[in-house]
């Protein structure tokens, strides 16, 4: 088991810990600067962000990460919700000038270890099905695809949700990995 703060003393070994909620902002710019890439898959760079509420909810509940650089400035986060049944990874984003360095394949991992500690048996996402770092990279991460008839009730409600806004205009899946 991994702590909640790791050294960061290796270069190779990032820094792990909870949100503070002085760090909103630079969470919801983080998130900005990542959702430009969508441009390049052909969606809107603008994407609907994460809600303020959310993203303080999740810092309150202790289940929102970051990797901050030696500065404390935020390189990636991922904001995970409790499920009855599983630790949903509601975002993940990585800055662009610190992608390619392993930071979401380890908070991947940091989550499914944190879900395992409360005893939840998997983590889930829904993303793009088509866009190369979305699910492709996920599914090199271990997740597997869940077919629509196999969701949970709140996973099936969530994908409807998605389905009727926005996001409902591109393909997309829920994915889950054992914790």
């Amino acid at each position: 088991m991994r702590p909640l703060t790791t050294s960061a003393s290796a270069a190779t070994e990032p820094s792990f810990r909870v949100a503070r909620a002085d760090e909103l902002a630079a969470i919801l710019e983080l998130e900005d600067e990542a959702g430009r890439m969508f441009a390049e898959a052909g969606l809107p760079p603008d994407l609907e962000g994460l809600p303020r509420a959310e993203v303080l909810e999740a810092i309150e509940a202790g289940t929102l990460w970051v990797i901050p650089d030696a500065e404390e400035r935020l390189r990636a986060f991922a904001l995970c919700q409790l499920k009855p049944d599983a630790l949903h990874l509601r975002e993940l984003d990585v800055h662009p000038d610190h992608m390619h360095q392993g930071l979401g394949r380890r908070l991947v991992d940091y989550a499914c270890e944190r879900a395992a500690e409360r005893g939840l048996p998997r983590v889930t996402l829904t993303t793009f099905a088509e866009v190369p770092w979305n699910a492709p990279l996920y599914l090199r991460y271990g997740f597997e695809v869940l077919p629509p008839d196999r969701l949970p009730p709140w996973l099936a409600e969530l994908r409807r949700h998605e389905d009727a806004g926005v996001l409902g205009r591109w393909p997309r899946i829920a994915m889950a990995r054992a914790a």
